[in-house]
């Protein structure tokens, strides 16, 4: 378990934006609201063993969620920004740009 005692307080609360895959993957998600699972893997340059815990993370506190679409005939998963986790983006950013 990471240990963020050491960050302002303010921060703190946000413990899934302070990891910067999970911040990268909020980022990009931010400009695009949706994004196939591969692309974002691929362009982050992680395994996707490391990629799904990542994700998974934020899905679970509501910033994102899955779906799956269909390229031609080919299912994908797909990422997508939930309201929750534009919310929490744009709070974490306020307070970051305050340091």
């Amino acid at each position: 378990m990471e240990d963020f005692s050491s960050l302002p307080r303010e921060l703190q609360k946000f413990k899934e934006l302070l990891h910067p895959t999970r911040l990268a993957i909020m980022l990009i998600l931010s400009k695009h609201f949706k994004v196939a699972a591969s692309e974002m893997r691929r362009s982050l340059g992680i395994s996707w063993g490391a990629f799904y815990s990542h994700a998974q993370t934020l899905q679970k506190s509501n910033y994102i969620s899955f779906g799956k679409e269909f390229k031609g005939e080919t299912p994908q998963l797909v990422l997508l920004l939930e309201e929750e986790g534009e919310r929490k983006l744009k709070q974490f950013k306020q307070i970051w740009d305050k340091l």
